[in-house]
This record gives C-alpha cells, sequence and structure tokens, in this order.
C-alpha cells in the first residue's frame, strides 16, 4: 500500500478492499490496537486491551492510545528509560 493509496482513503476517494484491511489488522494487532479501533469514531474514548489481564478493557482518550501504542513498540530498555524519565 502507498501513500497515494492511503491518501485516497483518507480522502473519502476511495476504500480498502478487504485483503488489505486484513493487512492493516495484522500491522496493528501486534500494539493491541483492532480493526475496530481504527475504523470506528472515536473522537471521545477508545476501548483498548491492558496488558496483563486477560479480556481487560480500559477506556482511554485517543491521545493516550497513540501514546500507549507507541509505548509497546519501545524495547525493554527504552521503556526503562521512559519510566525513569517519568518518575515512576
Amino acid at each position: 500500500m502507498g501513500k497515494a493509496t492511503i491518501s485516497k482513503w483518507e480522502n473519502g476517494l476511495a476504500e480498502p478492499s478487504f485483503r488489505q484491511l486484513l493487512s492493516i489488522k495484522r500491522v496493528f494487532a501486534d500494539q493491541g490496537i483492532s480493526l475496530d479501533y481504527l475504523i470506528d469514531d472515536h473522537s471521545a474514548c477508545a476501548h483498548l486491551p491492558v496488558s496483563g489481564g486477560k479480556g481487560l478493557v480500559a477506556t482511554v482518550s485517543e491521545d493516550e492510545a497513540l501514546l500507549l501504542a507507541r509505548y509497546r513498540r519501545l524495547d525493554a530498555q527504552q521503556r526503562r528509560s521512559l519510566l525513569g524519565l517519568l518518575g515512576s
């Protein structure tokens, strides 16, 4: 999927195929982000799985969801450094 394709989706000029949706789902699944989350209107809040608890769901803002997704991509050392910076 190229930038032009994604731009068409963002501007309502085209919609992703089922195969493309499955590819997108696989990319974001590793970060705990569901396809439902990506396609729903979640301007106020979202439901994301919380690590460490099966079936446990937390309500978070869009900014919190983005922060969590980025945190999950960090390696162990980067996570420790970030938590140290935040004063955990």
